[in-house]
């Protein structure tokens, strides 16, 4: 029996699909290559096509042997969200309730989804919990709240896990996007270039990091925990642990030794002030609790992209 990872060599991807092989599990990958690193995941089936095209899927789901999926497909950029709401409305709600009727017809109904804190919105309290309201600000986080509901209501066998801030590197690969809108990596790459850094906001916005290496153990876990026989569940993934944007700036001016001058903009829509997992409920059932710290994280995107420059 394999699992199937759609998005499984993007940046979170091609870390769980690692782990994954590194436990002995069959992996099988689908991804549409446009945001995705093949050539850092091992051992493994990679098919190269869109989780969107309902023949291409039908087909691989005959000719394998699957019986859990783990989804990180789909479109992840909040502002281009805001501008474009029927292109994250089709690919990851219309396209994910298209893979779910197909998983359906082949009897498996295994699955781990790739969801988000951008379904909690502005948080009414801290740290948040999965009981806390959904109203999200985001197209980008009301699309993860509608694909929640759908696995629901097609009473698939479910774990959702609601990210919180992921960065970080494994030293092999780290947070690449084409068109970078994650703090970290546009913090260091500012630091780097000795350009301003932009904060939209006041700076006092709080986030919840979590390291990617954890994020993609937690993803094993949740698989093991499902394989027990035990889904329909939701866990927050993150530290526990709240950091201002200027906390994160004055300890990457310590870590990296340098000056880091800041230029502050208005505050942009769908942004909330403050996000901060209460991660008790993925300590206590799914065993899970991060190890890395936010240094950690840092010191790895750091190393990483440095690593990336000379061999380039």
């Amino acid at each position: 029996m394999a699992i199937l990872v759609i998005g499984g060599s993007g940046y979170v991807g091609s870390h769980v699909v690692n782990k994954l092989v590194d436990q002995g599990h069959e992996v099988v990958v689908v991804d549409n290559a446009t945001t995705s690193h093949p050539q850092y995941i091992k051992n493994v089936d990679y098919l190269c096509f869109s989780y969107g095209d309902s023949n291409l899927m039908d087909k691989l789901l005959s000719d394998y042997d699957i019986d859990s999926v783990i989804h990180l497909g789909g479109l992840i950029n909040v502002r281009e969200s805001m501008e474009k709401p029927e292109l994250y409305y089709h690919v990851n709600v219309e396209e994910g309730e298209n893979l779910i009727r197909i998983l359906k017809k082949h009897n498996i109904d295994k699955f781990i989804f790739s969801s988000s804190c951008a379904v909690y919105g502005n948080p009414k309290y801290v740290p948040i919990n999965e009981e806390h309201p959904l109203d999200p600000v985001s197209t980008y986080g009301n699309t993860k709240m509608l694909f929640e509901k759908l696995l629901k209501e097609y009473d698939m066998d479910y774990i959702n896990l609601r990210y919180f801030n992921v960065s970080g590197s494994n030293g092999i690969l780290g947070e690449n996007h084409k068109e970078e809108t994650h703090v970290i990596p546009l913090l260091i790459q500012s630091i780097l270039q000795g350009k301003e850094f932009n904060v939209f906001g006041d700076g006092k916005q709080k986030r919840d990091f979590i390291h990617v290496e954890d994020l993609a153990e937690a993803h094993v876990q949740a698989y093991h925990f499902l394989k027990r026989g035990h889904g329909k569940e939701t866990f927050n993934i993150g530290s526990g642990e709240g950091v201002t944007l200027k906390e994160l700036i004055d300890l990457s001016g310590v870590l990296f030794k340098r000056e880091i001058p800041v230029q502050y903009h208005k505050k942009r829509e769908a942004d909330p002030h403050i996000l901060i997992a209460d991660t008790k409920k993925a300590q206590e059932i799914l065993g899970f609790k991060a190890s890395y710290q936010l240094h950690d994280i840092l010191l790895s995107h750091w190393n990483w992209i440095n690593q990336e420059k000379v061999m380039k």
